[in-house]
């Protein structure tokens, strides 16, 4: 391995990244860290039931969630149980979110028992619907849940893949619910011994689960994210060729970047404004012709979905101010289309610097989504609320409930509650300061530390680009860009001039830019390759 710039270095130390070993392994772009499926609790008997249903022509039916991680674990195991079973003998469902909710629900498991399914395999859920799978089995459907969210202290009475639950010796707790879907499948291939390439040629959508899903990309989901971004490059799977091509993103660009703000965004968008199964059948798709008319339909919801949120947006922003005024967890009340609640969530999250949560209207009850800030466990806060919902689930950074109207007045004091405990030990929490990796010089700012930074990819949470500062810098030839939203200026330091652009804050800094004044630039160093 070549000598690496002593910054790039330093900053991989910060992360706990420094043995020779370690170093190979996090910037080599055939990463090696992956672990034995059969580590997994549950993975020994799920792979018999599975197995022995096959051989006894047993239905199988995949039971995903709406999401993109749900839609790409539903399209995988729909592929690989198909190396070993008639395609007759597999089906797959995926809830409405408008009407379904998220997770199982008693209707569903109906439909899924009428349509002569006797097997019962979920993906992206499952792990937090104890009352539901008991229903299930009641009514003869057999259960294998395989899930990665937050596993409740009342959990399902079946077999189940998630390595979050108590007594899983998987080394790793971080897999998306496709991950957790494809190790399932490697221990099926190594069980039938059906052919190894359905494993390479399932890692684009392991991959774009994995970095769209928002897991850790360290340990193993570097490992199934760097292949995955690989396999996207190469890929012939007709879908997302047309969904590439449908968002003019170039095959030879894909980065976790265009993954993440392209391919994913789009994905979700089926379930958020229609049906999410548009997803597996533009990502299942067998011609070119089939799969252009999925991914136009995919493209046309996303345009949807963000003209809708745009609007959401600015209406819960509002709200915010009326509803929960001074709150340090704001839960808003909001007539917001239910597949946008939970960016709106993500975007108030943003620009008020603290958890948040949209609640809408459904029925007799209430449906919320929250969205949490760095340190802050919204699904542990809200915990302290389990009392008030029927149903709950979710992990740090992200939850969803059903409840029922009248409570909506406890959640909030529960929220508040909960983020006033945590501010009594560390009043710091939502003071908004700028975080960033190292401080250093216009002069270490060079184009050979830009492109080692690119050896970082890819980059997501637990994993950030990094963030640099330098100091005492005169902004100069500042100009206004993108319709009055950013701005665009010089730094000078140390005889060299740097080029900088102040993203979607051109009326918060344009007084400071513009100003002639010593200042702090604090932002990611990044190659400009326009033009």
């Amino acid at each position: 391995m070549k000598e690496l710039h002593h910054i790039l270095k330093e900053l991989l130390r910060g992360r706990g990244i420094s043995s020779e070993e370690d170093l190979e392994e996090y910037l080599s772009p055939k990463p090696q860290r992956t672990y034995d499926p059969f580590l997994m609790k549950g993975m020994k008997e799920a792979v018999e039931k599975i197995v022995k249903a096959a051989s006894e022509k047993r239905k199988i039916c995949i039971y995903g969630d709406y999401d993109c991680d749900g839609v790409t674990s539903v399209t995988l195991l729909l592929y690989a149980f198909s190396q070993f079973m008639d395609k007759d003998d597999i089906s797959y469902y995926i809830p409405e979110r408008a009407r379904d909710g998220y997770g199982l629900n008693r209707r569903a498991i109906e439909e899924v028992k009428e349509s002569g399914a006797d097997l019962l395999v979920t993906v992206d859920c499952g792990c937090s619907s104890h009352d539901d799978i008991e229903y299930a089995k009641s009514i003869g459907l057999d259960v294998i849940v395989t899930d990665h969210h937050i596993v409740p202290d009342k959990i399902p009475e079946c077999v189940m893949l998630d390595p979050k639950q108590e007594g899983c010796g998987y080394p790793f707790k971080g897999l998306a619910g496709c991950g957790v879907a494809y190790k399932l499948v490697q221990a099926l291939q190594r069980t039938v011994g059906f052919d190894r390439k359905v494993l390479a040629d399932s890692l684009d959508i392991v991959g774009i689960a994995t970095i769209g899903d928002i897991v850790p990309l360290t340990d193993e989901n570097r490992t199934l994210a760097k292949y995955g971004i690989d396999r996207i490059r190469r890929t012939e799977r007709p879908g997302l060729l047309a969904l590439m091509e449908e968002i003019s993103l170039g095959r030879d660009k894909i980065s976790s970047t265009g993954v993440a703000f392209g391919i994913v965004p789009n994905i979700n968008a089926n379930g958020r404004m229609a049906k999410a199964d548009i997803g597996v059948k533009l990502l299942s798709s067998k011609t070119k012709e089939e799969a252009k008319a999925f991914a136009r339909k995919t493209a046309e919801n996303n345009s949807l979905r963000k003209r809708l949120q745009d609007d959401a947006f600015t209406e819960c922003l509002d709200l915010a101010e009326l509803q929960c005024p001074g709150s340090v967890m704001p839960v808003i009340l909001a007539n917001v289309h239910e597949g946008v609640a939970g960016i709106v969530a993500g975007k108030i999250k943003d620009v008020l610097g603290r958890p948040a949560v949209i609640v809408t209207e459904n029925g007799d009850k209430l449906k919320g989504t929250g969205r949490s800030i760095d340190g802050v466990d919204i699904h542990g806060i809200l915990s302290g609320c389990a009392e008030l919902f029927e149903k709950f689930g979710g992990h740090q950074g992200a939850c969803g409930f059903t409840m029922p109207k009248e409570y909506l007045g406890k959640l909030r004091e529960g929220a508040e509650r909960g983020m006033e405990k945590l501010l009594e030990k560390d009043p710091a929490l939502l003071d908004g300061t700028v975080k960033y990796d190292m401080e250093i010089t216009a002069a270490d700012a060079d184009i050979e530390l830009a492109e080692e930074i690119q050896m970082m990819e890819p980059f997501g949470k637990d994993n950030e680009r990094p963030v640099f500062r330098i100091r005492n810098v005169i902004p100069d030839n500042g100009r206004i860009i993108g319709n009055g939203t950013h701005i665009r200026f010089d730094i000078h330091s140390d005889g060299k001039v740097i080029g900088c652009v102040c993203f979607g804050k051109a009326e918060e800094y344009s007084d400071m830019i513009f100003g002639s004044r010593t200042v702090d630039v604090t932002g990611t160093l990044d190659v400009n390759e326009w033009n």
